[in-house]
């Protein structure tokens, strides 16, 4: 009965996961509409109209999904990375799933060692899940037509890149991130839900660009599994 309950929890999220990825196609679509055909045309109110109410229903989804995490708490394990970031595997399914939703050309490498693993809880696969929806998305934003995800070991941490051809930022909206200010489309909430999930997984996540029409990365860093003693 416990495994049943388990599989069941664990097609709720991943349908509360999808309607998110779906949910930032629509937020997303709203705004190339406007940027690039709508700008004094009298569709705008319906616009903002829908922009408003998928804004909402991601709200609630984000609500129902830290619920879901919250009671899903257990003691860090081992997770291979190594095996998650092969061709072919869930996670690469998962994001050339979104890259076709985004319209996004997706590049996966994968330079871990065989084996290389990190220490942590359960929950950070539905992070990560959301974490990425998130960078996809604003990336899809800044024009971004194409991403490449690169995991790359270290001595004692896995370093994950996320690099898109969009926009790119300057010094000045770098340092701004997560403020308002940092971009006239954005309230700065998506970057700030970003951090928190890296963090509360015991990860770092930072923005780097060399410029404005550079593109951007993301990097998260977390600590590589260390055995007993």
């Amino acid at each position: 009965m416990s495994e049943e309950k388990n599989k069941e929890e664990q097609l709720m999220k991943d349908y509360v996961h999808d309607m998110n990825n779906k949910l930032s196609v629509i937020l997303g679509g709203c705004l190339m509409i406007k940027r690039t055909h709508c700008l004094n045309c009298k569709v705008i109110p319906l616009l903002d109209s829908i922009n408003n109410a998928s804004l909402g229903l991601s709200d609630l989804l984000l609500k129902c999904r830290e619920k879901m995490i919250g009671s899903c708490s257990s003691p860090l394990r081992r997770i291979d990375l190594d095996e998650k970031f092969q061709v072919g595997s869930l996670l690469h399914t998962e994001l050339l799933r979104l890259g076709t939703e985004m319209t996004l050309d997706v590049d996966f490498r994968n330079q871990l060692s065989n084996g290389c693993s990190i220490s942590a809880d359960v929950t950070i696969i539905e992070s990560a899940k959301q974490f990425i929806n998130n960078i996809f998305f604003n990336a899809k934003k800044a024009n971004a037509t194409r991403i490449s995800v690169v995991a790359v070991e270290h001595d004692a941490y896995v370093a994950i890149h996320i690099i898109d051809n969009g926009n790119g930022m300057s010094a000045e909206t770098l340092e701004c991130l997560g403020l308002s200010i940092a971009s006239q489309t954005s309230t700065g909430e998506g970057t700030r839900i970003a951090k928190k999930l890296a963090l509360q997984e015991g990860a770092v996540a930072e923005w780097s660009s060399p410029g404005i029409g550079a593109g951007c990365c993301v990097t998260v860093r977390i600590t590589k599994y260390k055995s007993s003693v």
